[in-house]
């Protein structure tokens, strides 16, 4: 019995939310991806196309809730979707293009790393969804994370 409670007691359980938000995304990342998120703040993230299967998207999601993923490169037939509002007609995906998508609610209240798994669980299983739902910065546009 005592070695039980010595093992219990030795097992850091994480306290806060933001705590057990990175626990629970970091459960969801390959080995690669989680040296990424901890030492460089992002991890990339290779999707295909359910419209068009030789369609493939690597991605990046930086740690953030704005314009926090980036196209970084497209192989075959580029989505196409309307970047941001004001403009008329489709432009197609490019790397560069940041988007954003985030759940409805205050950003104080959502960890960070809820935020992020939930990009990254809607880019695989729903790529073109989530560039439906996105707002776009189109690529060069002068953009700074704080």
């Amino acid at each position: 019995m005592s070695i039980f409670f010595k093992r219990q007691a030795s097992i850091r359980t994480p306290r806060t939310p933001e705590q057990r938000a990175e626990c629970l995304l970091e459960s969801q990342l390959t080995p690669e991806q989680v040296a990424s998120w901890r030492t460089q703040r992002y991890f990339d993230l290779i999707t295909r196309s359910r419209r068009f299967s030789t369609t493939a998207y690597t991605w990046r999601i930086e740690r953030g809730n704005q314009y926090n993923v980036q196209v970084m490169a497209v192989r075959g037939r580029p989505l196409r979707g309307v970047p941001y509002s004001g403009v008329r007609g489709f432009i197609a995906l490019r790397p560069g293009t940041r988007l954003c998508v985030h759940p409805r609610n205050d950003w104080d209240i959502i960890p960070v790393a809820d935020t992020v798994l939930a990009q990254k669980l809607l880019l695989e299983t729903s790529p073109e969804k989530f560039i439906r739902l996105a707002n776009w910065l189109p690529p060069g546009y002068a953009w700074r994370q704080y």
